[in-house]
């Protein structure tokens, strides 16, 4: 039906008097006006509309064999038209066995003039013995709601997933657990390189998410052709963040490795390449990691990876 809405006079009983008998016919010819879409040319009549309106409701329940093959089916079908434009659903549910395979399915399909959604869910066992289970869903946007993460107010669900044009979105922190991703997977990484033969430390800023879990790869490339007197003593490379609040955590220290040679005359030390491996699980926010030598004199090249890996 239109949205407009008629409404009719309530037509008075004729007496006598010339004056009600008036009345009533007046009342009578604003409802045949009405009814004939006279009193306004630009809505349809109530007798054209509820010519044009129509409405069906089918169902279908069978069973029935052929070659072999059996199936049982239930279909319910409804359908409205009115000013061109149809709405209707389909319900169809089904079962079949025999030969040429195994399936069940369960299919919803709901149309409104050009809109089109439904979904399918079907188990089928084919006849080499393969077996396939699907859910199909139709719809140009999908939204999943969970009625109990309302942010603290009483305006009802929130809206935690949603498809639309062509774009994923994710409201709530998303989790893949297991081999799902490669090895290698990241979120976010940084890999900076101080090639200087007097490098003091090195740095690397990244903005970590809650709960991320990072690997921290940190190396001295050594020193094989500098010797120092074996009275230097060693080094300490060490591996430290500052948090987001300002604070500064030590991750941890290591020796730096060393081989010693002697001559007749003296022994030196040569320092050798040394690597610090962590994995750490920081504050949210702004974190920065630093490597550096400590007890001893400061010494590169010198490379930091920061790897911010998939959760």
């Amino acid at each position: 039906m239109a949205d407009k809405k008629f409404t009719f006079p309530t037509i008075p009983e004729p007496t006598a008097d010339p004056a009600a008998l008036l009345q009533t016919l007046q009342a009578m010819r604003q409802v045949v006006q009405t009814l004939t879409g006279q009193r306004n040319t630009n809505t349809p009549s109530v007798v054209d509309q509820l010519a044009e309106a129509n409405t069906k409701l089918n169902r279908i329940q069978e069973q029935f064999t052929v070659d072999g093959q059996s199936t049982a089916r239930i279909i319910d079908e409804v359908q409205a038209k009115a000013n061109g434009i149809t709405a209707g659903g389909k319900l169809k549910f089904i079962a079949t066995a025999g030969p040429e395979g195994y399936y069940a399915s369960y299919k919803l399909v709901l149309t409104a003039g050009n809109a089109t959604s439904g979904f399918e869910v079907l188990a089928k066992r084919n006849p080499d013995g393969s077996s396939t289970s699907v859910i199909n869903f139709t719809a140009e946007k999908f939204q999943l709601y969970d009625p109990t993460l309302n942010n603290g107010q009483a305006k009802g669900p929130t809206q935690v997933f949603s498809y639309f044009q062509g774009v994923f979105r994710f409201n709530v922190p998303v989790e893949v657990l297991g081999d799902q991703l490669e090895v290698a997977g990241v979120t976010n990484s940084v890999l900076v390189t101080n090639d200087q033969a007097n490098a003091q430390q090195l740095e690397a800023q990244i903005t970590t998410r809650k709960f991320a879990q990072m690997d921290i790869y940190a190396q001295f490339d050594g020193q094989p052709d500098k010797g120092y007197p074996v009275s230097a003593g060693t080094k300490l490379l060490s591996l430290e963040r500052t948090n987001p609040d300002g604070s500064v955590t030590l991750l941890r220290n290591t020796r730096v490795q060393f081989f010693t040679v002697r001559t007749s005359d003296d022994a030196q030390i040569y320092f050798s390449l040394t690597h610090i491996m962590y994995r750490d699980t920081p504050t949210p926010g702004l974190n920065t990691y630093r490597v550096k030598m400590i007890n001893g004199e400061a010494q590169g090249p010198l490379i930091l990876n920061v790897i911010e890996r998939h959760r």
